[in-house]
């Protein structure tokens, strides 16, 4: 969606993914994989921090799900794949 020129819908789809997390039908993961693609790298990080202390099951595709590729070579991505148990 927003690498795709479409900012506007991903803005609509992450509040709703917000309000659904509200409602605990989202994932934190998933926020942050929108924040990410609209190039807001911190507010992912920190979606993704929220995500590891909730200890969110959908982290464990952080090596393989290709909305991460942005962000792979990030030193905070490397010490969040230590965190959750990937080693190289």
């Amino acid at each position: 969606m927003a690498r795709a020129g479409d900012e506007e819908n991903a803005r609509k789809v992450l509040i709703r993914l917000l309000e659904r997390y509200e409602q605990g039908w989202a994932s934190l993961t998933s926020i942050a994989q929108v924040y990410f693609a609209l190039g807001e790298t911190d507010q992912g990080f920190e979606y993704l921090q929220k995500a590891e202390a909730e200890r969110d099951p959908r982290l464990s595709l952080l090596k393989i799900d290709q909305s991460f590729d942005n962000v792979q070579t990030e030193p905070r991505f490397l010490v969040l794949l230590k965190k959750v148990g990937f080693t190289q």
